[in-house]
């Protein structure tokens, strides 16, 4: 199962990157010297994103019928 996730996100990486070539797509990625402390706040801050885009997934297929939802996947 893990190498199956791997090569999923491997290839939707791929695609966001090798398919956009103006400065406005879906994908971010940055690197930047930050403390400790910084780095810590930001993993929280992201997990919890991450959590509430969990809860709003569940709510919206508990809610809206199937032929209104789309796949959604995050970059």
């Amino acid at each position: 199962m893990h190498q199956t996730l791997v090569r999923v996100n491997q290839r939707v990486i791929k695609e966001a990157i090798s398919s956009h070539t103006g400065t406005n797509y879906p994908f971010y990625s940055a690197s930047r010297l930050l403390s400790e402390a910084s780095s810590k706040q930001f993993y929280q801050e992201v997990d919890n994103l991450y959590f509430r885009f969990q809860q709003q997934a569940t709510l919206d297929q508990m809610l809206y019928p199937t032929e209104e939802l789309k796949p959604f996947k995050t970059y």
